[in-house]
């Protein structure tokens, strides 16, 4: 069976937005706004063996590129889930009620702590990576029935600039 333009360009692109896909292999964004042409003529300049490739994924067992998770990854997100926006101490993990009525597979404190710094790592470099070398760091706190918060907001100086004006005509 022949794969249309449409079918290629959702096996090989991921879309980022309205009329815009990445390439499944490069960083670059193209747009796409009325049909495929945009997206074949990148694959027939960059990816000459693209009839292939797109073969390939069609036939792969993923075809639908679906991001499929393991059951012990989720229970383990749901532990750190639960730990931080309950704020309980990593032992609470080891409780024997807890053990009694989670419905989780069990987990140790230490092996918490273990995907909680690798889940900090990734998170850093994200943080790295989004932000440039400068930027500014904004607080913003809040009082609500006795209770604290603090917003923290990376600030960065695009080159544009945002006039204040003072309307008294009101």
């Amino acid at each position: 069976m022949a794969l249309t333009n449409r079918i290629i360009c959702s096996l090989l692109f991921w879309p980022t937005g309205p009329g815009k896909f990445a390439c499944n292999s490069r960083d670059r964004e193209y747009r796409s706004l009325h049909g495929f042409t945009n997206l074949m003529n990148h694959l027939l300049r960059f990816h000459p063996s693209y009839e292939a490739n797109a073969e390939a994924a069609a036939h792969a067992n993923n075809a639908l590129r679906l991001h499929v998770v393991d059951a012990r990854t989720t229970e383990i997100y749901r532990w750190v889930e639960w730990v931080v926006v309950d704020r309980l101490p990593f032992t609470f993990v080891e409780r024997r009620l807890v053990h009694q009525n989670a419905r989780m597979g069990n987990i140790t404190a230490k092996t918490l702590t273990i995907y909680v710094k690798k889940l900090l790592g990734a998170v850093d470099q994200r943080v790295i990576k989004i932000l440039p070398k400068k930027f500014g760091l904004v607080l913003d706190g809040l009082t609500c029935g006795g209770r604290h918060y603090v917003g923290i907001f990376a600030v960065i100086d695009d080159g544009t600039r945002v006039a204040v004006t003072d309307d008294t005509s009101t």
